[in-house]
């Protein structure tokens, strides 16, 4: 009964500090980690869409939390094997091809960099390759 008796010891205290506060938070982000987990577990997307996906090199490639559950998405199949397609969005400009003097990797590179650990890897550079 964890939650009742923080309940109780919050309701006894004026103010919420120190190690009190230090439980609240803890156990507030436990329940945003079960309430995310439920919620992965409920959906069932044909779509996946990042904008500006550039910004989600953390969530590709890190070992947070987080980053679990945006794998799990990623890699989702339904009962009947099927899984949701990536849409990547980004209106930042890229540089397509680099300067000879640059050290750049160019768009095409850097997507796929950014991209590398999931799932629509072969799709993106199968059809930016015939693109």
């Amino acid at each position: 009964m964890r939650i009742v008796d923080l309940y109780a010891e919050v309701a006894r205290h004026r103010q919420v500090v120190g190690d009190l506060r230090h439980a609240c938070t803890a156990l507030i982000g436990e329940l945003r980690g079960i309430l995310a987990q439920a919620s992965l577990q409920s959906l069932e997307p044909d779509l996946i869409i990042l904008d500006e996906f550039q910004r989600f090199d953390d969530l590709l490639h890190g070992d947070s939390e987080a980053a679990d559950l945006a794998r799990r998405l990623f890699y989702h199949t339904d009962g009947m094997g099927n899984s949701a397609k990536t849409l990547l969005l980004s209106a930042t400009p890229w540089i397509s091809i680099p300067p000879a003097t640059a050290s750049s990797t160019g768009t095409c590179q850097a997507i796929l960099l950014t991209w590398s650990s999931a799932k629509a890897a072969s799709t993106v550079t199968r059809t930016m390759r015939s693109g």
